[in-house]
């Protein structure tokens, strides 16, 4: 009586065990997912909030294109006066808006991994350019780009931020089209755009 007594409290208490165990795993994946899609939603909006000013630039200097560094690079006005996407901004609404505007959370996004946070402040932020707009693209205007709606401008430095750790699903990159909408792509998708000519 005693040893069936012993088997049924190991019994329920390794089911006690299993229960706690699984239910830990699943709170553990919901806390996950919820932590990525907030960061997703934030990426968006930052994204978006970038493509508003950069409309109000572009309105205010005849929709014409300025030539803007690669993420790597810094801000050299010895290199025919090129900027980074985040300084260029930051200038345009400072002059206009008569103080010093400061976007550097705007163009930092919150999955990413790769940089130092103290990177991110100092530098350009988390997302990069394609290499077209580092040309010089004086002659052109905004909207002389040819299927808006296809053609990415600029998104996460990094593919796989918003994916999680060990992932094993294709690798994806939060990017801005040249219309306006934000949209989450797998690496391949975005690669492939980069070889599509912008005008």
């Amino acid at each position: 009586m005693l040893s069936s007594s012993k088997g049924s409290f190991l019994l329920s208490a390794l089911m006690t065990l299993f229960v706690t165990l699984l239910l830990t795993l699943l709170v553990t994946r919901l806390v996950s997912f919820s932590i990525r899609a907030s960061h997703k939603i934030k990426c968006t909006k930052n994204l978006s909030q970038i493509y508003k000013y950069w409309l109000m630039y572009l309105d205010n200097n005849y929709d014409k294109l300025q030539r803007i560094v690669d993420l790597d690079a810094r801000s050299d006005s010895s290199d025919g006066g090129a900027l980074s996407l985040k300084d260029l901004l930051e200038n345009f609404l400072s002059k206009r808006e008569g103080r010093q505007v400061d976007l550097t959370d705007l163009f930092i996004c919150p999955a990413d991994s790769f940089h130092k946070e103290s990177d991110l402040r100092d530098g350009p932020g988390s997302y990069d350019c394609r290499n077209e707009m580092s040309r010089n693209y004086s002659s052109y205007r905004f909207l002389d780009i040819k299927k808006p709606q296809n053609k990415i401008l600029i998104g996460d430095y990094r593919s796989s931020w918003h994916d999680g750790k060990g992932s094993k699903k294709k690798k994806h990159i939060n990017v801005l089209f040249a219309d306006g909408h934000v949209e989450l792509i797998p690496e391949e998708k975005w690669q492939k755009n980069l070889k599509e000519p912008l005008f």
